[in-house]
């Protein structure tokens, strides 16, 4: 997937993803480059979206 597939799929901005990418750590999307584009496989982003629910459902029994 492009980064602008990746952005409709996840409903946040390129600009959010690319800032998360720059950022790091665990709240960062599994995006590389590929040439000069942002990219990453589906299965990676549904990987790391599943992360980021379970993250927040811990979050929230605390």
């Amino acid at each position: 997937m492009t980064l602008p597939e990746i952005a409709a799929y996840t409903r946040r901005s390129e600009q959010t993803l690319r800032w998360l990418r720059h950022r790091g750590g665990d709240d960062a999307p599994p995006l590389w480059r590929q040439g000069r584009p942002l990219v990453a496989w589906k299965s990676e982003i549904n990987a790391w979206l599943d992360a980021q629910r379970a993250k927040d459902e811990l979050a929230q029994l605390a």
